[in-house]
């Protein structure tokens, strides 16, 4: 029965045919050669050419149908879709992964391009507050501050009389505790600064200074 199916399959191309005739050959060498097979081989033999043919004739079937893709059909638009967008996707990654160091760059350092490019969500710098002092501000302050102290110290207004009334005059706040006044009068805070003994005059002040 198989060997009669697999010639009167005349219908298929001389590939096909060629190829199933080489797959079928040796059992046919094993028909011809032993001709003592046991009922199970020959059964055997019979469903493995059965099962040969039937998949060669499953597959010219469905290429008649169009089924199956062909090597040398032209790929289809879908197909020339999938590639482009994949293409395209590979260059964008690329462009961004040149470009994001270059960009990073040029956001950290110009400021000028910066507040023209960048939105505010996408900046992420710890911006100062604006009423934050600049370095030079803070020392003007500080240059101002001991040019009113030694003149008033001139003028004789840290004499030991008149900071013993200042002190006298210096109350502790009403809203503090007891436990927050004991701590203020451990660590001196609120109080007089007593100033520098001239026995704690340290040498090494002056190497630092210099």
């Amino acid at each position: 029965m198989a060997f009669g199916s697999i010639f009167h399959a005349q219908s298929l191309s001389p590939a096909i045919c060629r190829s199933t005739v080489r797959r079928i050959a040796p059992l046919s060498r094993n028909f011809s050669v032993n001709k003592k097979l046991s009922t199970e081989e020959r059964n055997e033999a019979v469903r493995h050419a059965n099962k040969a043919m039937k998949g060669y004739t499953q597959t010219r079937i469905l290429a008649k149908q169009g089924k199956l893709p062909s090597k040398n059909r032209p790929q289809s638009q879908e197909y020339q879709s999938a590639n482009a967008i994949q293409f395209s996707l590979f260059i964008s990654l690329g462009i961004a992964f040149i470009i994001s160091p270059i960009l990073g760059r040029k956001i950290a350092q110009d400021d000028e391009f910066r507040e023209k490019y960048v939105p505010d969500w996408y900046d992420f710098r710890v911006k100062p507050p604006k009423s934050a002092w600049t370095r030079k501000e803070l020392h003007d302050q500080i240059v101002d501050v001991e040019r009113d102290m030694r003149e008033r110290a001139i003028k004789g207004d840290f004499t030991p009389e008149k900071l013993e009334a200042l002190k006298q005059t210096l109350q502790p706040r009403s809203d503090l505790s007891t436990e927050d006044i004991a701590m203020a009068k451990k660590y001196g805070w609120g109080a007089i600064h007593p100033g520098v003994d001239p026995d704690d005059y340290d040498e090494d002040d002056d190497d630092y200074e210099e």
